[in-house]
């Protein structure tokens, strides 16, 4: 006698359901797949070879921070050299005019007021700040490059009618002040205006093997050259010297401090040039590696456009045809058949 396997109608529907469940988590891990272009379970299907797909990860995101960081020191490199621009310009500007007007009488008390506003005007731009951090104030960029320059206009006390051994010591006394006689570290400008830290220029790693040494602090001789020419032009003292020899050697010492310090801007801003160079370079290297890697991760963890499409309208096919049959087995009763 034949024995008949009778199958329960929970266990049916229990069985149909799961079928139904797989399908539909199929379906849905094809749509996904076929959005993305890339294998929803890499380390499921692809074995050994996802954990060279999560190196590769790692390595793109060092590089994308490198990539963030390297973007924001491009901004400050390039904010630095267009106010050290504006600084040489100005002063360039100013020694023209010092030429034209140091002659004597008003013109010379027209020199001074010019060399005081443009004290004024090149402490607020050594006192930039970008991303708030000060440029020029080396390691120490939450202080202000300079502070208290309004000493600088009336620095100098070289009185009317001084002598050569006046004037001399004058010059003296200004040079030591500034620092550019002697050790800089313990010149008043240092110590009372330059608000910055005298330990070393800041310094960026650009990508995991380079550092980059950047900027200009305004503690930089070609500042402080710039400055002391300023304060003997900003006091008219000179203009009544007891000899024109002494007259001519102030306004010469002047200028060529100017000069000096225009000098030294110039070799800054090809510096920054360079560095600004140095860092395109980096950030080239960095995006043609990223590039790279993240071939290599789609080759690993990517699946084939047309076959993910394929699947998902045969998954489809499959999950409507499951639904019409359990519609149908649902509509099916005994009564109808009565």
């Amino acid at each position: 006698m034949t024995a008949l396997t009778t199958l329960s109608t929970l266990q049916r529907s229990l069985s149909m359901r799961e079928t139904v469940s797989r399908t539909d988590q199929a379906l849905q891990k094809a749509q996904k797949e076929m959005t993305t272009g890339l294998r929803q379970d890499v380390y499921a299907e692809t074995g050994f070879r996802a954990a060279q797909s999560l190196d590769m990860r790692n390595r793109m995101e060092r590089i994308d921070s490198f990539a963030v960081n390297n973007q924001l020191l491009a901004g400050k490199i390039s904010v630095m050299s267009d106010q050290l621009g504006h600084i040489r310009t100005s002063v360039q500007e100013f020694l023209a005019n010092a030429l034209s007007l140091s002659g004597g009488g008003e013109g010379a008390a027209a020199v001074a007021r010019e060399a005081g506003a443009l004290i004024s005007a090149i402490s607020t731009q050594l006192n930039t700040a970008y991303a708030g951090e000060f440029l020029f104030s080396g390691m120490a960029t939450g202080s202000a490059s300079v502070t208290g320059t309004g000493q600088l206009a009336t620095l100098s006390t070289l009185p009317a009618g001084a002598g050569t051994a006046e004037i001399t010591a004058e010059r003296e006394r200004l040079n030591a002040w500034y620092g550019l006689s002697g050790d800089p570290q313990d010149a008043p400008y240092t110590r009372t205006v330059f608000g910055g830290s005298t330990a070393g220029l800041q310094s960026a790693q650009i990508d995991e093997y380079s550092r980059l040494d950047y900027g200009v602090s305004a503690n930089d001789p070609a500042i402080r050259q710039i400055f002391k020419g300023l304060s003997m032009f900003a006091n008219t003292g000179y203009d009544g010297a007891a000899s024109p020899l002494d007259r001519t050697a102030w306004i010469e010492d002047a200028m060529a401090a100017l000069s000096g310090g225009v000098s030294g801007l110039q070799a800054h801003e090809a510096g920054l040039g360079n560095q600004q160079s140095l860092l395109e370079g980096a950030t080239q290297r960095q995006k043609n590696l990223s590039t790279i890697y993240n071939n290599r991760v789609v080759e690993i963890e990517g699946v084939d456009g047309y076959e993910a499409a394929t699947r998902f309208e045969q998954l489809s096919a499959q999950l409507e045809a499951s639904y019409k049959v359990t519609v149908r087995l649902q509509s099916l009763s005994l009564l109808n058949f009565l």
